[in-house]
């Protein structure tokens, strides 16, 4: 392995890592507009006219306090799902930077592989022309 080919490695786990990130907050944020989304359909269930319970919970209060819960968690929710995309916005850029710098070393690698390739074949047809002139006997002019 060569200095490249570890260069290579490191950066490509580094950019996994950090791709692994940005796919654990996607995650987070759909498990928060889920949990919104459950809490919306809750809310205009409870709303509905003629529910059954509905006017019991409104009689005893239940109805405003489990309201005023909602309208918490709901602000709540919110304010975890824009924290959430900050975070998100920050982390492309960090995984932006990641993915630049692994492109940059698999393009470093490649030019190292195509320079000795060159090399190569360079000292190949030296050693062939070599064994024709060998072969000829003299030099012609």
């Amino acid at each position: 392995m060569t200095g490249w080919d570890a260069l290579c490695r490191i950066t490509e786990l580094h950019f996994e890592v950090e791709m692994g990130e940005m796919r654990r907050l996607g995650q987070a944020e759909a498990r928060l507009l889920a949990e919104r989304d459950s809490l919306e359909q809750q809310v205009q269930a409870i709303t509905l006219p003629g529910e059954v319970g509905s006017e019991m919970m409104r009689r005893a209060g239940a109805d405003r306090a489990w309201r005023q819960w909602a309208g918490r968690r709901r602000m709540e929710i919110q304010a975890e799902l824009a924290r959430l995309r900050a975070r998100k916005r920050d982390h492309a850029e960090v995984l932006a930077r990641a993915h630049g710098r692994h492109e940059a070393a698999q393009h470093l690698q490649a030019e190292e592989a195509a320079q000795a390739r060159a090399l190569r074949q360079s000292r190949e047809l030296a050693l062939l022309l070599q064994q024709v002139v060998d072969r000829s006997g003299t030099p012609r002019d």
